[in-house]
């Protein structure tokens, strides 16, 4: 049975004075008083050290009962007997009493080494006529953290907690709630809401921006939140903060998925090799023990309500696929293939039976974004909402509604907040137009939810890309002086810099919508080169540096996904049209005395080069390669091209699970391939300006290639010859392409860093 909170504040007003006189579960009834054991009325022997196990488990509502509580409760401090051989004949004794079983429990569990917890939901009776005046289902909740790990002692994670009070206007009155002042209340009146709706919102983790949260996962008890980050994988209490490390064999590195229906286990998706991105999925217990595999391949993996399926994402190059699994790993198939798009993460319907997500589709420089629903049994779908700006986020409450995420309109693109529809329970079809339940900032980069759909879990991410310089030391194999030069909370990208190597041109979305400005190496703030009502990108010089030609993205809704390449001189003056084309992926120039630029356009992974004339457009196609789209750079005397093979569109773009650069001649279309042995995979590539060697940044992983995921970022030098050399390695910044200065003296880094927390929402 569940409340809302104010049938909840009455039933405490009700049974506060209450001493509760018994309980039943399953066939069983308890007399608490008298000390009887019934079972279908029936009278069932049991001795006094038993009832008083049976006593104690029930009133831990759940929770581990340690051995050593249980040897205080059954004998005083003065007793010299047995205590282990005494709780074990108590403890067996019980169960014959109920009938229940060690090896296959249905009421008691054994949790090895430390104690024992009741399985089952608990009804209290607080009459002395047998009958219940409140009848409340007590919750199963997961064992008290404390012991887990002892011995050795529990690692903790001390949170200062400060106290705030604040009145609530609740059934009864004069009740004071006492809150943290870690806890926001988010006061904010949502759309189509009456105005005396309010959304609670609470902060569960603290992270440094240094030390993201990479996953996490509310237990669906809503009593406990796990959570991962560099430095292990941790278990917090919600309602005391009370933090420790999961018990986990040395080296395994997991993120948390999903949490199976006894808030005991959980499926982990863990990489075993860090130097291949793709993970395998596990069940682990939160008290321990040894994790065992479910799948060779997967991740986001999500349990179904009732614990006996598992859906999870899959696919060799990206997230294009979603299978379905017994709990125990078995009978693995395939539900859905994306085609040319990929999916997020799924969230399952309340009965079990149908699965939502969203579904991804990428054209060069937009894309297309739907939520849609599956049957499980058949693999049928339906488009459920599809609409621009949707996020990966989703849950589906138990009262039906959807959460899902959508980005936030001009100037704000870079936040996603959280919104919700109420789907038809037959046909899950949307009954209304969306209500919104957040105004915050950042990306829902994951929800998770309790069993009952009253507590929602959010991790919040804050991915900040910025445009670094470097200082190249003399021979330009080692990087000198290392700073950032974009000092705004605005998404820059560098692409290229001016001919006098004394500014960088970069797009940003500092204005609201992606526009080209260049800033000085040696100034804090940019100018704008290139603004309007469009998204710009890709600024890059002409070979004689007297323009900067860039692409423009088609506009939401333009179905011809064209592309638009223009000419603005630096001298000044109006942009100037170049030429058009369909799902264009990148564009690139060779300097002097080389006059040679090239604009790629990708159409069923199959990539065509062509050559153009800066001035006029007009231009021929110079080679068509499989298996696009690729990242790839024009080295500066326009003989060859560099070309990374398509792998995982990520935060940080596309990355391979095979690490390797393809060199292709221009002249006569040979390849040849320079291997980056070592790492799990590499983001971009650009020539030195010498064109010597290849500037590109690569990762090592714990966790694969998923959303905050990466880590060990480096940035490589790598010569023709395939000699590599690590020039840059932090561990809080992520570096994926450089930009060398025309003169070799310096690079402009992509770079990003990134943050993440959790929240929980109430009355959302």
């Amino acid at each position: 049975m569940s409340y809302t909170s104010e049938e909840r504040v009455e039933v405490q007003v009700a049974t506060s004075n209450s001493v509760p006189a018994g309980a039943r579960f399953d066939r069983f009834s308890v007399d608490l008083s008298s000390g009887t054991l019934l079972s279908s009325g029936v009278c069932v022997p049991i001795q006094g050290q038993p009832f008083q196990v049976l006593r104690l488990l029930l009133e831990a509502e759940g929770r581990v009962v340690t051995r050593e509580e249980l040897r205080r409760a059954l004998w005083p401090e003065d007793t010299f007997v047995d205590f282990e051989l005494g709780v074990n004949t108590a403890v067996k004794k019980l169960r014959q009493a109920l009938e229940d079983s060690a090896e296959h429990p249905k009421f008691v569990e054994t949790l090895p080494k430390f104690g024992y917890r009741f399985m089952i939901p608990v009804e209290w009776v607080t009459g002395n006529d047998g009958r219940s005046a409140l009848p409340a289902v007590k919750p199963i909740a997961p064992p008290e953290p404390a012991p887990l790990v002892s011995p050795p002692p529990p690692v903790k994670r001390h949170w200062k907690l400060k106290v705030a009070l604040a009145l609530a206007a609740l059934a009864v009155a004069g009740l004071v709630l006492s809150l943290s002042d870690r806890t926001r209340l988010g006061m904010r009146l949502r759309d189509n809401v009456l105005p005396n709706h309010q959304v609670s919102e609470r902060r569960l983790t603290a992270n440094p921006d240094d030390v993201p949260v990479t996953s996490s996962a509310i237990s669906p008890d809503g009593k406990y939140l796990v959570f991962t980050d560099k430095t292990g994988f941790y278990l917090r209490q919600i309602d005391s903060g009370e933090t420790h490390a999961v018990p986990l064999p040395k080296g395994f590195d997991a993120l948390a998925e999903s949490w199976f229906p006894d808030s005991i286990h959980l499926v982990v998706s863990w990489v075993e090799d860090p130097n291949k991105p793709l993970p395998s999925l596990w069940e682990i217990s939160i008290v321990g023990g040894t994790p065992r595999k479910l799948a060779d391949e997967g991740e986001a993996a999500k349990v179904s309500p009732d614990g006996s399926r598992i859906a999870f994402l899959s696919g060799k190059f990206d997230r294009s696929e979603i299978w379905l699994m017994q709990a125990d790993g078995g009978q693995a198939k395939r539900l859905l293939k994306a085609g040319e798009g990929d999916f997020n993460p799924v969230a399952w319907s309340p009965d079990g039976r149908s699965l939502a997500y969203v579904r991804t589709t990428y054209f060069s420089h937009s894309l297309e974004t739907k939520i849609e629903t599956a049957d499980v049994a058949s693999g049928q779908t339906e488009v459920v909402l599809s609409k621009p700006g949707l996020g990966p986020a989703l849950s589906w409450t138990q009262a039906g509604r959807l959460i899902y995420s959508l980005q936030e309109p001009l100037p704000n693109r870079n936040e996603f907040n959280l919104w919700s529809v109420q789907l038809d329970s037959r046909t899950a079809r949307t009954l209304d137009s969306g209500t919104r339940v957040t105004s915050d900032r950042g990306l829902a980069a994951g929800l998770s939810a309790t069993k009952d759909g009253t507590l929602l879990a959010v991790r919040r991410k804050a991915l900040q890309n910025d445009v670094y310089v470097a200082e190249l030391q003399p021979g330009g194999k080692r990087i000198g002086t290392f700073r950032r030069l974009t000092l705004d909370e605005r998404q820059d990208y560098p692409y290229s810099w001016t001919p006098d190597s004394k500014a960088v041109f970069f797009a940003s979305d500092r204005d609201g919508r992606s526009h080209i400005f260049k800033q000085a190496i040696d100034q804090t703030q940019p100018e704008l080169v290139v603004g309007g009502n469009d998204d710009l990108w890709l600024a890059r010089l002409t070979p004689d540096g007297s323009a900067l030609l860039y692409v423009v993205a088609p506009k939401e809704g333009d179905s011809s996904r064209n592309v638009r390449i223009m000419r603005v001189p630096l001298a000044g003056g109006p942009s100037q049209f170049v030429l058009q084309s369909p799902l264009m992926w990148n564009q690139q120039c060779a300097r002097l005395p080389s006059t040679l630029c090239i604009y790629s356009r990708t159409v069923q992974n199959q990539e065509s080069f062509f050559g153009f004339d800066p001035l006029n457009g007009t231009g021929k196609l110079l080679a068509t390669v499989e298996g696009g789209p690729f990242n790839w750079t024009l080295s500066p005397d326009g003989k060859y091209l560099a070309t990374v093979k398509r792998g995982f569109q990520t935060d940080f773009g596309i990355v391979q699970t095979d690490p390797g650069i393809q060199i292709l001649s221009i002249a006569d279309g040979s390849k040849r391939t320079i291997p980056v042995p070592g790492w799990a995979g590499i983001t971009n590539v650009d020539w030195s300006a010498d064109g010597k060697s290849l500037w590109t940044g690569a990762f090592h992983t714990k966790h694969g290639w998923r959303f905050a995921g990466l880590e060990s970022f480096a940035f490589l030098n790598i010569d023709l010859n395939g000699r590599v050399t690590a020039m840059l390695e932090k561990g809080n910044v992520s570096f994926y392409w450089a930009i060398p200065s025309p003169d070799g003296h310096y690079l402009a880094l992509a770079a990003a860093t990134d943050s993440s927390n959790v929240w929980l929402l109430q009355n959302f």
